[in-house]
């Protein structure tokens, strides 16, 4: 038996001086709520120092680490007050799942830099402690189809993997980005550029370098469009520069 759920879409309407107005929609049902970005740039870096940093390279800043969570706990609650869903939604089975989904935010809005994932928290959801929730955020993206445009009849990548098999502790099989690659390819329109995808093996400098070569007498200079390395790396620095 399948999961009953119920749908909830946020969408931008517009862009304001201190936030975003936005639009909620159940089904049919719709209403516009105004929410303000909560966190500023100090909170903003400090719940990015807790989720990237705080364990790795200072466990031992406890103090910190808990400011930062009490900064979320209120920012979740702000968030979630400021949609207004207790006022507008039913009361809702404790067995309903809860979707989720924010639309693409205008362009240069940053309407995508909300923690919307804070709201998967059950107990905004609930005033009793043991009842438990399913809530899933989505991003979602509009997909922007590549046009055959005139000024090329074709777009050609270069992927170059290189993940050595012999370190197995850390290895990363090689099919990870290309099987992606290929699908999203595949499920192209057929009104599509044509895309041609070249895989370079193995993925050694030496193989990369012959492969340019030989492209280059069979196509010429500046055949490939976009050349993707998935590889393992790091920044090395000397002196005064990076490699």
């Amino acid at each position: 038996m399948a999961e009953e759920s119920i749908t909830l879409s946020i969408a931008e309407e517009s862009k304001l001086t201190e936030g975003w107005r936005v639009k909620v929609s159940l089904g049919e049902q719709h209403w516009t709520a105004d929410l303000r970005e909560q966190m500023g740039p100090e909170e903003q870096d400090r719940l990015r120092w807790s989720l990237e940093d705080h364990a790795l390279k200072s466990p031992f800043e406890t103090e910190k680490c808990e400011q930062s969570l009490k900064e979320l706990e209120e920012y979740r609650i702000k968030l979630f007050e400021s949609l207004q869903f207790r006022k507008h939604l039913p009361e809702l089975d404790r067995k309903m799942r809860v979707v989720i989904e924010i639309s693409e935010g205008k362009l240069d809005s940053g309407f995508q830099q909300i923690s919307w994932e804070v709201l998967e928290d059950p107990s905004l959801w609930s005033e009793h402690e043991d009842e438990t929730r399913n809530i899933e955020v989505r991003r979602m993206y509009a997909t922007k189809p590549i046009k055959d445009y005139k000024f090329f009849g074709s777009f050609s990548i270069l992927y170059v993997v290189a993940r050595p098999w012999q370190d197995r502790d850390t290895f990363i099989d090689h099919r990870l980005i290309s099987r992606s690659l290929v699908q999203t390819l595949d499920k192209a329109s057929p009104s599509s550029v044509q895309v041609n995808l070249e895989i370079v093996r193995p993925g050694t400098w030496p193989a990369l370098v012959d492969h340019l070569e030989s492209s280059r007498v069979l196509n010429g200079r500046g055949y490939y469009d976009l050349v993707h390395f998935d590889m393992h790396g790091s920044v090395e620095e000397e002196g005064e520069q990076q490699r």
